[in-house]
């Protein structure tokens, strides 16, 4: 069993999301199971 704050972290994740207005996109992508990941760059 995970402890409280591992299935918190599982429950609620943090630095998840779009960036509408990022300056650069990037797109890694694993042709064997299809996976896609998005990673935003921007300036707060």
């Amino acid at each position: 069993m995970y402890c409280d704050k591992v299935m918190n972290h599982f429950a609620n994740p943090g630095n998840v999301g779009e960036i509408p207005d990022a300056d650069a996109i990037e797109i890694v992508e694993n042709p064997i199971c299809g996976n896609v990941m998005y990673i935003y760059q921007g300036q707060e």
